[in-house]
């Protein structure tokens, strides 16, 4: 445990000496990684504020909504969400907003095409990711 703690003492201490263009770096390749990882993943994945508005969301992701995935960045998921699901989808943003990590059925809506039963499972980034609260949604199309 104490040699944790040391670990992580030099760890603040080197990122608090770095001066702002080495940081900037740093902050860089963090940032390029996670994008790289993100649409890596084969598995649909989206990013999105505590209201449900996208900010981010992998090709994979992109074609379930049968759009490009620039095209998705700002819309609410709600409008993809079929009117009878609104409700618990409502829930299931309350719930997230609370802090505990959820998983809903139910179905979403493409842009074109039948409704797609899903099963989005759903947490919180930490806030280390991001100064604004953020969702990491991970979509899985489920047998009707």
């Amino acid at each position: 445990m104490v040699h944790l703690a040391e670990q992580l003492a030099h760890g603040l201490d080197t990122v608090y000496n770095l001066s702002s263009p080495a940081l900037a770096h740093l902050v860089r390749q963090c940032t390029d990684t996670f994008a790289d990882w993100f649409e890596a993943v084969p598995m649909p994945l989206m990013v999105t504020d505590y209201w449900g508005n996208i900010y981010e969301v992998n090709q994979a992701a992109a074609a379930v909504f049968h759009m490009r995935s620039q095209w998705l960045v700002r819309k609410p998921l709600v409008v993809f969400v079929p009117l009878q699901d609104h409700y618990a989808f409502r829930i299931l943003l309350h719930h997230l907003m609370q802090g505990e990590p959820q998983k809903w059925e139910g179905h979403l809506q493409p842009r074109w095409g039948p409704p797609l039963s899903v099963t989005l499972a759903a947490a919180a980034l930490p806030l280390t990711y991001s100064v604004i609260p953020r969702l990491l949604w991970l979509t899985r199309e489920t047998p009707s």
